[in-house]
């Protein structure tokens, strides 16, 4: 008589199925996200930094143009340099603008954040604004390492949840 064996998957089949619906709709997990999201984009503004390092200072000419009207007030010394004020003063207004302005929407598979602001595409890709002067790209909206391995954390998180039937 030979021998059988039978093993019973439907339990496997069940987890399989749960994770594979949690991995659909990720709303949960993009939720958790918002707040880490916002704070990484004002920590780019803070350090003034893309993904390719940190942003392009003035151009010559505009350090000059401002050295000759005794600076923007008061936002340059005399070698030309930035005052620590000013940086303070020019995060503060990057940060309160583009990124108040900013809103992050969640969907089932993704999750966006987008500035209202006008000129915020100008400072995004950088290229031509007011008066044909050319603004460099100084990149503010991107995602940093990081918060990129805090989402893998919250997704393998949620997915083993799911595939392990506790609630999400």
């Amino acid at each position: 008589m030979p021998a059988e064996i039978e093993i019973d998957l439907r339990a496997l089949d069940k987890a399989m199925k749960r994770a594979e619906k949690a991995g659909v709709d990720l709303r949960p997990v993009f939720a958790k996200l918002r707040t880490p999201l916002r704070k990484d984009q004002k920590d780019h503004m803070r350090t003034q930094s893309g993904p390719s390092g940190k942003w392009p200072g003035l151009s010559t000419a505009t350090r000059e143009k401002r050295l000759k009207k005794g600076g923007r007030r008061g936002a340059l010394t005399k070698k030309g340099k930035r005052r620590k004020s000013s940086k303070r003063k020019l995060n503060f207004m990057l940060t309160s603008k583009l990124l108040k302005g900013a809103k992050i929407k969640v969907r089932p598979n993704q999750i966006s954040i987008a500035s209202k602001v006008p000129w915020s595409g100008a400072h995004q890709e950088g290229g031509r604004v007011g008066r044909g002067v050319t603004l460099p790209e100084r990149e503010f909206m991107w995602v940093s390492d990081p918060l990129f391995r805090q989402a893998q954390r919250k997704f393998a998180k949620h997915l083993a949840s799911a595939f392990e039937g506790r609630k999400l």
